[in-house]
């Protein structure tokens, strides 16, 4: 038996038959490097001399590989070696042994006795059998034996030896390893521990089986060919791979013997490996040589190969015993004539058709009409894949051939960059759409379909979509249409109609295809058809008008809709630059992309920090792809930080470009953020789900329905109001109103009710019962998981060990006895379950973060549902009890302006605008009623007074205060300043001194004019009071002055003008004057309190619905100042005009608080005349600077009202009507034609901005580019 180990000693070792193996001092030194010697014979040898042969004493020694030669004369050395492998031929007779060596001219010729001879053959022929145990002995060594017997005898020797020895394991990694030492010493290269170590601890490790010479590149040549020989005689690899690398001579002739020997090779890889077509013909005979071969996947991509080297593969292929599943002949330049040949080679072999399922001639020639070189197709085949791009294919000839014998098995066709075209016919239509369509009708196996940059029209397309269409076998299809003329013809979105009806289509490219313009139809087909969930559209932007912007609308709508089902979406290279803003911004509220490619763009550090936003928000995306997009330092530092708050984004490839570019100015910086980029994906990918963090990211599902209830809470505040206004109202009518009490319970009801709803929305999701929950499905998983690991250990484990250790036993029965078989048990048994309890805590932590997650989204679904559903009916309902609210505030308004009496009117008023607290109700009237205390008795009619009655001496009067300008709802009626407070911040003290300041700042104004004989409107001929009113007025005035201690400030009362007859009548035509403009007047009231109503009733913040009124505190003008306060009130002013000439003065009627008005009006300077009336509007105070009556308003308690006569008005005439009317009707015209000016002037001005803002930001983007280009500049002049 062969033995392992030093080289033995000569006192005590055996050779391989037990017999004494004497080796000297010196022999041993000679063979130190060998571990293992089997045989040491002493022999003569014959040599050549001068006189010619004669026979010399020598000493053979035979080792585990070699054969040793020593001589002895005078000492002991070397005279020659050779490794078995060298033996070609060994010549066996009774008394000689001949070896015929490779490379040697001469053999060497021992004389042993037949004995001896057997058993130097008998051994060197079993060492190689036990090396090689797969090659057959014939093809190591030829062998012949004179006479016969000797054969017989040197067998028997063999087969004992091969049982003695230790068998190696062809299918073994340590049986290829044994090969691979062997023939490193037949090619005479020391064995290389880091190819062993290598196959050990990575091959084996992962379970490699073909073997990758580009694992080996960095050793030399001839280091590599004793890897790729083992090949031949090991069956542990199934295959050779080699790619991208020029291959020695020596390893293609290596690769050929593999070829030639190997009966476990399946698969041989030369892809781009700069063989020659000799190179090829020889591996092509090589594989015809080899009947045993299992070649199944034969690969000489990217080689040039031309007609023989074509031929002799064919020839090759027709001889497979087994057939070919892939063949990959991509970019081999083959032509017509030989992809002829070596279809009709293919058509030959009857096994091919049934086992071929990958066929690539991809750009190679084989020109319009494939009759020829594609006949293989012609034939039903098995062919699952096919890759025909860049072959200059026509359509019309190629869809006929697949229709014959690729409708059946294939799954993915590859038809790019064909043009579609041929010689004879140019560009076909109809005829090859159709031929299109009815193929993919028929094709029952279809999955992916490439026609990119085949210049498809759209005739062409919908005809091939038409056909997927109808056919009811396909699903799920991967279609790619990108790089073609899709808009042509003459419905450019044809095919986008036919888009929307393909359910088939999952994946769909349709990126620079020519579809600026109605780039908007497809994106609303990709809407339409729910089945496509993976869109590519770059490249397609360059839309003339508005279309690119329709486009990423339309988009910013689909992805932001609840019915978005798009799963990926490219819009790579389509330099949209600010226009990516849209889509970023989408993704805010997108909740169905995983993966966003927007990378060539251009969007700058704008767009990153769009992204970020977007990522801050979404919780969807895994994959983000952002290159070349002018990224600086500022970008990626906004991106990191998003990601930091950021716990679902996993896949984000490192943008190379950009980070080129920025590295030249910040590289320390930029590398830092580029880190915190990667840490964080990184944080992504553990098991470990951050459940809180996951949980919080989740909440925003509630975004909408806490939106919604503060919708709620302000319709909450607005029914608060209207409620307070409603029982304030039901109680002043004293009348008994149960349809209104009824609607006040109703809505109080809802307010509690809306008021639990807003505290609900946040309460529903409660994160401890989900902790509580989780606790629950770890304790259910790890019993679960405990069960089935004890199950599958006991089943697997156990039996396996048991097997083991019998097997240790009956190999070893003296070493190991029973104790030690009790002793291996019980040690697996310890380390099994050690290792079984660490399998079983990391299945039980992943399994229960998968489990815990979706039902943590699912209670946040949950909530969200309820929330949104409970938010809606709220707001239903209090939108509708606020407008029945509404309809009972406009019924009790009208029954109180019509049933009340004054006092009630003017106490209910009070107590609303004094009592109420922050808001008010709209309250609609048309005349502005003064506040005064409940204590005031008011008279039913207007006071006696001797003074004359006032009378307007001007034909000109002021118009009514228009509306401001700004339209739309931001209308609102005119205010002075000291009136114009909020509605929901009123204060009756600061409004009092408001108006208070306001009335002394006029008075002081009045007198400055007197003096300078300014104030007023002064007519060209000043009418004075008679004598008589002159000395009443007089005597009342120092009354007056006695009371109160001061001169007050006279009012200006001017008598009525002389009629022509008469001092106390008018003329007809100031008559008619005053007639016109008295209904002029109140047509432009009535207007305008029309206008106010409507507007009161849409926009309550936009429009104040009543009057301010409030009672004024005025301090009196003199030496003393801190004098009592008098109170004093605003008066009321309303024109009427007279039904007689006697009535058509107006009356003066003082309203006093606490003590009685004068009897007559003080009296006013010679030059004074009187002012025009003041007019109210509703909703408008009266404006003391327009007022020239507020200077002869008393210091005193008492205030001046001047109510509207009770005459009434002559009925005007017919054309009177007629043409009130027609003014009423412009002024509405001119109103609207203004409103809608001043909208477009808005709109402008808002374009305006806009623009200008976006030329500011590129200004300052452009000079910040200067300045860092300016500074590198300095920066390289100072280095």
């Amino acid at each position: 038996m062969a033995r392992e180990g030093l080289t033995p000693t000569p006192s005590g070792d055996l050779d391989v038959f037990g017999k004494e193996l004497p080796l000297t001092t010196a022999e041993k030194q000679i063979l130190t490097g060998e571990k293992t010697i089997f045989l040491k014979k002493s022999l003569s040898i014959e040599i050549v001399v001068k006189k010619g042969e004669t026979t010399e004493p020598r000493v053979l020694v035979i080792s585990s590989s070699k054969c040793f030669i020593l001589s002895h004369r005078p000492t002991a050395k070397l005279e020659t070696s050779f490794n078995f492998l060298k033996i070609q031929k060994v010549e066996c007779t009774t008394k000689t042994l001949t070896f015929h060596l490779s490379r040697e001219p001469r053999p060497l010729k021992f004389h042993l006795d037949k004995k001896d001879s057997v058993e130097v053959l008998g051994l060197i022929t079993a060492q190689l059998k036990n090396v090689f145990p797969v090659t057959p002995l014939e093809m190591l060594m030829q062998t012949l034996f004179t006479p016969v017997s000797l054969r017989e005898d040197t067998t028997r020797l063999r087969d004992s030896l091969l049982s003695a020895m230790e068998r190696l394991d062809p299918t073994s990694l340590h049986g290829f390893i044994t090969s691979y030492g062997f023939l490193c010493d037949f090619f005479g290269v020391p064995v290389n521990e880091g190819v062993t170590w290598y196959l050990r601890n990575v091959y084996l490790t992962h379970g490699f089986r073909d073997l990758k010479l580009h694992d080996f590149n960095h050793l030399a040549p001839k280091e590599i060919r004793p890897i790729v020989s083992a090949l031949r005689h090991s069956e542990f690899f199934e295959g050779i791979i080699e790619k991208d690398n020029r291959t020695d001579v020596d390893l293609l002739e290596e690769i050929g013997y593999v070829l030639n020997g190997s009966r476990a090779l399946r698969t041989m890889v030369l892809s781009n490996c700069s063989l020659k077509p000799d190179n090829v013909v020889r591996l092509s005979t090589a594989l015809k040589n080899n009947p045993r071969t299992s070649l199944m996947h034969l690969d000489l991509s990217h080689n040039p190969l031309d007609d023989k080297a074509v031929e002799s593969l064919g020839a090759a292929l027709e001889l497979l015993a087994h057939g070919l599943q892939e063949l990959r002949l991509a970019n081999c330049k083959i032509t017509p004539r030989a992809a002829t040949t070596l279809a009709n080679c293919m058509l030959n072999n009857k096994l091919m058709k049934n086992s071929l399922v990958h066929l690539d001639l991809s750009s190679n020639p084989l020109g319009p009409d494939p009759q020829g070189s594609l006949g293989f197709l012609k034939e039903p085949q098995t062919i699952a894949t096919l890759n025909l791009s860049n072959c200059g294919l026509s359509f019309e000839f190629v869809t006929p051939v697949l229709m014959r014998g690729c409708n059946q098995h294939l799954r993915v066709l590859d038809l790019s960059i064909n043009s579609g075209r041929s010689k004879r016919g140019g560009v076909h239509g109809p005829k090859t759409a159709s031929q299109l369509q009815q193929f993919f009708s028929s094709a029952i196996s279809i999955a992916t379909i490439n026609f990119s940059g085949c210049k498809l029209t759209g005739a062409m397309a919908v005809g091939l979509l038409e056909g997927l269409c109808v056919n009811p076998n396909v699903q799920n299809i991967v279609l790619n249409l990108s790089g073609n003329d899709l808009g042509s013809g003459r419905d450019p979105s044809a095919v986008a109609k036919v888009i929307s009806k393909a359910g088939c289509v999952e994946r769909l490219d349709v990126s620079e295809s020519g579809i600026d313009n109605c780039l908007v139809a497809y994106v609303a087909a990709v809407r339409m058809n729910k089945s496509i969930t993976h869109l590519s559209i770059g490249r397609n932007f360059n839309g003339k008008g508005n279309s690119r912007t329709a486009a990423l609308n339309g988009i910013s709508e689909f992805l932001t809709s609840d019915n978005c089902h798009l799963r990926s979406l490219c819009l790579a290279d389509s330099h949209l630059r600010d226009g990516s803003a849209v889509v970023l911004e989408a993704l805010a509220e997108n909740r169905s992309l995983h993966s966003l490619n927007i990378s060539g763009n251009g969007m700058g550090n704008h767009g990153a920090r769009r992204l970020a936003k977007a990522l801050l928000s979404n919780c969807c995306l895994r994959e983000v792809i952002w290159d070349h997009n002018d990224t600086s330092l500022h970008g990626f530092r906004d991106v990191a930080s998003s990601m930091e708050h950021n716990y679902t984004l996993r896949v984000m490839p490192i943008p190379l470009y950009d980070i080129g570019k920025a590295a030249a100015r910040e590289p320390r910086e930029l590398e830092t953020e580029v880190q915190r980029i990667q840490v964080y994906l990184c944080r992504n990918h553990s098991d470990e789900r951050l459940k809180i963090e996951l949980a919080a990211r989740h909440r925003q599902r509630l975004l909408t329905a806490t939106q919604q209830s503060g919708v709620v809470s302000r319709e909450l505040v607005q029914l608060e109001d209207l409620l307070k206004w409603s029982e304030r109202g039901l109680t002043g009518t004293g009348t008994e109103e149960t349809e209104g009490e009824e609607l006040v319970a109703e809505a109080t009801l809802i307010r509690e009710e809306a008021n639990k709803v807003v505290q609900l929305t946040d309460g529903l999701y409660a994160p401890n019962v989900e902790q509580e929950q989780l606790e629950s499905v770890r304790a259910q998983v790890a019993e679960l998981v405990g069960e089935l690991m004890g199950a599958l250990h006991h089943e697997h484990v156990q039996g396996n060990s048991e097997r083991m250790v019998s097997q240790s036993v009956k190999a070893c029965p003296s070493l190991l006895t029973d104790k030690d078989r009790q002793l291996l048990n019980t040690l697996i048994v310890s380390d099994m379950g050690s290792e079984f309890d660490v399998a079983k805590k990391t299945v039980v932590h992943k399994v229960v973060s998968e489990i815990i997650n979706p039902i943590s989204a699912s209670n946040l679904d949950l909530a969200a549902t309820i929330s949104e559903y409970l938010v809606d009916k709220t707001l239903a309902k209090l939108e509708k009890i606020n407008s029945k609210l509404i309809k009972l505030q406009k019924a009790l308004q009208k029954k109180t302006s019509s049933g009340a009496t004054p006092d009630q009117k003017v106490s209910r008023a009070f107590t609303f605008r004094v009592e109420g607290e922050e808001s008010q109700p709209k309250v609609k009237r048309r005349r502005p009623i003064s506040t005064f205390s409940d204590s005031i008795d008011l008279p039913s009619g207007p006071l006696e007074t001797e003074a004359p009655q006032l009378q307007h001496i001007v034909k000109s009067r002021p118009k009514p205060a228009r509306l401001q300008k700004g339209g739309g709802a931001n209308r609102r009626p005119h205010k002075p300043a000291h009136l114009a407070q909020a509605k929901d911040e009123v204060d009756v003290g600061d409004f009092v001194k408001a108006v208070k300041d306001a009335e002394q700042n006029s008075l002081r104004a009045a007198k400055e004019d007197e003096k300078k004989g300014t104030r007023g409107t002064v007519p060209k001929t000043p009418l004075p009071l008679p004598a008589e009113t002159k000395t009443k007025v007089a005597e009342s005035n120092a009354e007056t002055d006695a009371a109160a201690g001061k001169e007050p400030p006279s009012l200006s009362i001017s008598p009525p003008p002389p009629p022509a007859s008469s001092s106390e009548e008018k003329t007809e035509g100031e008559k008619e004057v005053d007639v016109n403009e008295e209904k002029e007047k109140e047509e432009e009231e009535e207007e305008v309190v029309e206008e106010t109503d409507e507007e009161g009733a849409k926009k309550e913040d936009n429009v104040e619905s009543e009057e301010m009124e409030s009672e004024v505190k005025e301090e009196p003008v003199g030496e003393d100042d801190d004098s009592e306060e008098r109170e004093e009130t605003e008066g009321e002013v309303v024109e009427e005009e007279p039904s007689s000439p006697e009535s058509a003065s107006e009356k003066v009627t003082f309203k006093t608080a606490g003590r009685s008005p004068p009897l007559t009006p003080p009296p006013s300077p010679p030059h004074d005349t009187l002012s025009p009336p003041l007019v109210s509007t509703p909703g408008r105070a009266i404006d003391d600077s327009t007022s020239t009556n507020d200077t002869a308003a008393d210091e005193s308690s008492s205030s001046l009202e001047i109510p509207t006569a009770p005459n009434k008005e002559p009925s005007p005439s017919p054309s009177e009507e007629g043409v009130a009317k027609d003014r009423k009707k412009s002024r509405k015209e001119t109103k609207k034609e203004e409103k809608e000016k001043e909208e477009r002037e808005r709109e402008k001005r808002e374009r305006e901005e806009k623009e200008r803002q976006r030329k500011e930001r590129e200004r300052e983007e452009r000079e910040r580019e200067k300045r860092e280009k300016g500074g590198e500049g300095e920066a390289e002049e100072g280095g």
